[in-house]
């Protein structure tokens, strides 16, 4: 099995592949064939773990605030009374 000293990165202006270095893993670099500068941190492509934990909560505020039609009437409903059942 060959030993792979380089990974494929797609630039992100042009999302033309790239064989990047392993040393320059995490660094800025520029692509050949459009002049961006992008950084390689992450070489699948993907979103970063951040993005993706900030792309989650959204989603998840959203569903909330979906399900609740207005929030100053779900912050006045009226509190239980003790020993009336409800």
């Amino acid at each position: 099995m060959p030993n792979r000293t380089s990974f494929v990165v797609a630039c992100p202006s042009c999302a033309r592949k790239l064989d990047v270095k392993v040393d320059l893993l995490g660094r800025d670099v520029e692509c050949r064939h459009c002049q961006a500068i992008f950084n390689t941190a992450n070489p699948s492509g993907g979103p970063t773990a951040d993005q993706a934990i900030d792309r989650l909560l959204a989603r998840a505020q959203a569903y909330v605030d979906s399900t609740v039609p207005n929030a100053d009437m779900a912050n006045s409903a009226l509190p239980l009374q003790p020993g009336t059942g409800d």
